[in-house]
């Protein structure tokens, strides 16, 4: 009776969409995570300069950041414009995303876990439970990030394209052009989906031999792709080659040559370790800046999964003729294999940045719990003494999320984002300097009529080459016509870098922007976590304000 209640419960999708979506949500409401550097920066400035009409008025507010595509952070802007007063309404509908891709990857677990068992219906559970509690996935769940959405669109078309290698018979080029289109949307919003996109394009064309009409699959999956990527991004591209002169500004501008930037091809590769340590990155994430851009990253998942890949790997290698059974296994195995493959060394290669890792830390769940599944004990000493370890092994990850440390909370908030009433004389220039201070953008907008301009914008920690782009080209120039013509008051922000050498940096551009101007803290929600308050100096006698 209990095993037919729960074969039929998990084989019913609206049932179990319904219940994972409403968990998702739940779950948000209760974490409110939010990671603040970012959201400071431009996920909730980038929309409001778009809907406002200010792209391009204000003169590189956020650094490179503030060039990347708004679309995805459209509906958190709307969001928080409507529900700012509502952290648990913001978070209920904003955590509905989270229960979209724990759903999405249980759909993944059913195609290689048999359950119409309950056996099989444990290790996709278990599987699913392991994902989702995993610190780079729990932690950015409900956050402005964007990397929960991209999974769902990830995974949703990796789930197609294993269904269609399982079950050859049921293969239709639809199916493939509709994974391919999914895969293409979210790459047009997030360019960081590109791994995902061409890790699953390879794993396509290995897996040929389980394809029907392979050359026309794989077509259509890449000119799917390609009509998605143009849907959301096209636009874009448009308006940064009029104003800029390449469609991907500030990026691969050693090919556009745009006057706006300096001749090279821009890409964050702080934290992507030398060849020689590539090998052992997971090892190592724990304890230095390599793989790990977090800088508080404590789950030992990422190390645990790369042992346990390393191990099958080892095993297929030494038989070549296991590799040849994966191939030919019913269940996609090797597909997913060569994804995950695929995957991580572009990963690796591109960012080796933790928080683009939802994908791999979901999917390393199910590799460890299939590999802990297919050993089966023939005594009861044997099976107590290989299932204890086991259980101690799940309990230490699935407890993670309350033994490790979040990117950043809002659970001590009464809004989502909350920066002091303060009024500006009219026609103020506002000066930035330093990262991140556009997102304090909007909310002084609503009463003050400002320009903003960026100055001196570094990132915490490891300099970044091509980040202080108000320093470089056509924008240095810009900046001076603008700062030459205006003739009204002029308020400067500012926040110190964390390091003591870009700080003393940024103190040097200050001394003469803050003279004769009064200083002191601006009260926001954004500063408790960046670990730096937020000043403003402003002309004195000339402003009144509020308290919040």
């Amino acid at each position: 009776m209990i095993k037919s209640f729960f074969i039929r419960a998990v084989s019913n999708n609206p049932l179990m969409f319904c219940l994972l979506s409403m968990l998702g949500s739940l779950c948000c409401v209760i974490t409110r995570n939010e990671n603040f550097f970012d959201v400071a920066n431009y996920h909730y400035y980038n929309p409001f300069a778009l809907l406002s009409g200010r792209f391009g008025y204000d003169i590189v507010p956020a650094s490179i950041n503030g060039f990347f595509n708004p679309l995805p952070d459209i509906p958190f802007y709307f969001l928080v414009q409507r529900f700012n007063d509502y952290p648990a309404v913001f978070y209920a509908v904003q955590g509905l995303w989270f229960g979209f891709l724990l759903f999405a990857f249980f759909k993944i677990a059913t195609l290689f876990f048999n359950v119409k068992t309950i056996e099989g219906i444990a290790c996709a559970l278990l599987s699913t439970a392991l994902a989702a509690t995993g610190q780079i996935t729990w932690f950015q769940a409900g956050s402005s990030t964007n990397e929960i959405q991209a999974a769902v669109f990830v995974l949703a078309a990796l789930y197609i394209l294993l269904k269609m290698v399982k079950q050859p018979q049921g293969q239709k080029t639809l199916w493939f052009g509709i994974s391919g289109l999914i895969m293409g949307l979210m790459l047009g919003m997030k360019p960081t989906v590109i791994t995902a996109c061409i890790a699953a394009g390879g794993a396509l064309i290995c897996c040929r031999g389980r394809l029907k009409r392979p050359v026309l699959y794989v077509v259509v999956f890449a000119a799917a792709g390609l009509v998605g990527y143009l849907i959301t991004n096209g636009w874009w591209m448009y308006k940064l080659y009029e104003m800029y002169q390449n469609p991907f500004f500030p990026f691969l501008n050693g090919v556009f040559e745009s006057p706006y930037f300096d001749d090279f091809n821009y890409s964050d590769r702080r934290f992507i370790p030398p060849l020689s340590l590539a090998p052992i990155c997971p090892y190592i994430a724990l304890f230095s800046q390599y793989c790990n851009a977090e800088g508080n990253l404590l789950d030992p998942r990422f190390p645990i999964y790369y042992t346990f890949a390393l191990g099958i790997m080892v095993w297929l290698l030494v038989k070549p003729r296991r590799l040849k059974m994966l191939y030919y296994a019913e269940q996609p195995w090797f597909m997913l294999a060569v994804f995950l493959l695929g995957y991580y060394l572009l990963w690796m290669a591109l960012f080796s940045i933790q928080h683009y890792f939802v994908v791999l830390e979901m999917l390393g769940a199910l590799l460890m719990v299939k590999v802990l599944s297919l050993y089966r004990p023939q005594t009861f000493i044997k099976t107590i003494l290989y299932w204890t370890p086991v259980a101690i092994l799940c309990g230490v990850l699935l407890t993670n999320p309350y033994n490790n440390v979040p990117f950043g909370s809002r659970k001590e908030k009464q809004k989502i984002i909350e920066v002091e009433d303060i009024r500006l004389p009219s026609d103020t220039l506002l000066k930035l300097y330093n990262l991140p201070l556009a997102g304090l953008i909007p909310s002084l907008a609503q009463n003050n009529n400002f320009r903003a301009v960026g100055y001196e914008q570094h990132f915490d920690g490891i300099p970044m080459k091509g980040s202080d782009l108000a320093e470089r080209g056509e924008f240095r120039r810009l900046r001076n016509k603008i700062e030459q013509k205006h003739n009204g008051a002029e308020v400067v922000l500012f926040r110190l870098p964390t390091d003591s050498k870009t700080a003393l940096k940024v103190i040097g551009a200050l001394q003469k922007e803050i003279k004769g101007k009064k200083c002191r803290i601006l009260k926001n929600s954004f500063a408790p976590i960046l670990l730096q308050p937020i000043y403003i100096c402003l002309p004195a006698g000339e402003i009144t304000n509020k308290k919040i």
